[in-house]
């Protein structure tokens, strides 16, 4: 199957990648000239490799059915019919033509790029539908050809052209005639989907939870907690470690650390949800990040408080990270026939209020706490975190109960077989490696993102403790 970017505009979409339309999944380097005339020469087991008319009447119009050898075909023109062909299709003279030779080739052997060679002209067209049009009187099966010339007696000018060819479309996205033989042979209609869409969710958008759940019962909430797991790290996190008699320099290592899956995020966040469905994450993270809060709260007793803590406040970054990709992506979904500004608007009031309530409301009730017990700093924070654990708990038992999911077997549908998450992510992987702003997105990590992350908490130390304070 092809790549969406070598048929049309010069965008990759993720879940429209190369893979073999048939049970095993090796490709050879097609895009290589050699491995492609000789995929085309051969003729490989493949889903759509089929003659039974019983599946083909599934899926081709009666005209359709006509054509036999759309898997392997050969098309031959003479110099007179391909000169005329090529001029009426182009509007452009030529000249004789002297060769039709391959330029560019997508990861399914189809030419996206194909120079025509002429007495007169020389001219690259592309991409494939263009090519297919220029080569046909209606259009070619496909663009995976590659063109023998014959010239007579040693002739300067070849007197017949003979293509090749494979395939029958453009090859982005799903088979009919792979789909049909799939359903013949006993795969399921979301294994079928899974296997031409790969690391997409199979959901129903217009399920009648969705329709008929309100989103003020948990998009509140859910903004609520995505602000909380950031207030612990930019804020919670720091006083803690100021209180306990670190040094600045030793907070500002640490805590600067806890930064990093936000500073990263942009290289990870495509791998995140390859695996379950958007709201499983949300629930997962917001699980995890009770977990997290519990771990800060019993590690702060211990006398390995240090290290104890700095591991459980990475997973709340990570956890935190996570459940932001997890939340941004589920708007995206749910929120696609809403007033995306409105939406917006909401999310950043309850952002905004989370901030407060953990630079104002926790940090005041820890001095509090720390007054009725006798400024036992460690003991105080504990049962804060231990109240935040709790929080995050109850959040994702609400959410698990009040977020809307597609259907009821949304969980189950959207599980993907293990080698469909693993080619996936090697896809997503080199796409992105491969992607042309790849050197501005590193450069804008390495000097601004990590500058910010070591600026956050510096800045906070110096307003906490290097501001003069004036004495009445």
């Amino acid at each position: 199957m092809e790549e969406y970017q070598y048929c049309w505009e010069n965008l990759r979409k993720p879940y429209l990648v190369a893979l073999r339309d048939a049970p095993e999944s090796n490709i050879p380097d097609l895009t290589n000239e050699v491995q492609a005339e000789q995929w085309i020469l051969t003729n490989p087991e493949s889903y759509c490799n089929t003659h039974d008319p019983k599946i083909l009447s599934q899926v081709l119009n009666d005209y359709d059915q006509e054509t036999k050898d759309f898997y392997r075909w050969q098309v031959e023109y003479t110099q007179s019919e391909l000169r005329s062909l090529i001029e009426s299709k182009l509007n452009m003279h030529f000249g004789n033509i002297i060769d039709l030779q391959p330029v560019e080739r997508g990861v399914s052997g189809r030419l996206s790029k194909l120079r025509i060679v002429g007495t007169e002209r020389t001219l690259t067209i592309g991409k494939e539908l263009e090519i297919r049009r220029a080569l046909s009187p209606s259009h070619l099966y496909s663009s995976a050809f590659y063109c023998t010339t014959f010239r007579y007696r040693q002739a300067a000018i070849p007197a017949r052209f003979v293509l090749k060819g494979a395939g029958w479309g453009h090859g982005v996205g799903l088979c009919q005639i792979g789909a049909a033989v799939m359903g013949e042979r006993g795969f399921r209609y979301d294994e079928i989907l899974l296997h031409y869409y790969r690391g997409v969710e199979i959901c129903s958008i217009y399920s009648k939870s969705m329709r008929n759940r309100s989103p003020w019962l948990w998009l509140p909430s859910l903004c609520f907690a995505e602000g909380l797991s950031h207030v612990t790290i930019a804020v919670l996190a720091i006083e803690i470690y100021m209180q306990l008699g670190l040094s600045d320099a030793a907070i500002t290592y640490y805590t600067a650390w806890l930064y990093l899956p936000w500073v990263i995020r942009p290289f990870w966040e495509r791998f995140l949800l390859l695996y379950q469905t958007k709201r499983w994450w949300i629930v997962s993270t917001q699980l995890l990040l009770g977990a997290a809060y519990s771990g800060v709260a019993f590690t702060l007793q211990a006398s390995w408080w240090l290290q104890g803590t700095f591991f459980f406040f990475s997973l709340i970054a990570f956890g935190g990270a996570s459940h932001d990709i997890a939340i941004d992506s589920f708007f995206k979904r749910t929120f696609q026939h809403y007033d995306s500004d409105d939406v917006i608007f909401i999310r950043r009031i309850f952002y905004r209020f989370a901030l407060m309530m953990g630079k104002g409301l926790l940090v005041m009730i820890a001095g509090v706490v720390q007054v009725v017990f006798r400024y036992q700093i460690r003991f105080s924070w504990s049962l804060i975190f231990y109240g935040l654990t709790g929080l995050f708990l109850a959040f994702s038992l609400y959410h698990y109960y009040m977020l809307p999911s597609a259907s009821h077997k949304d969980n189950s549908i959207s599980q993907q077989l293990p080698r469909t998450i693993i080619h996936s992510f090697w896809s997503d992987l080199i796409a992105f490696f491969h992607q042309r702003a790849l050197l501005s997105s590193i450069a804008f990590l390495l000097l601004f993102r990590l500058p910010e992350a070591l600026h956050m908490p510096i800045s906070q130390l110096f307003f906490c403790k290097h501001l003069p304070v004036e004495v009445a």
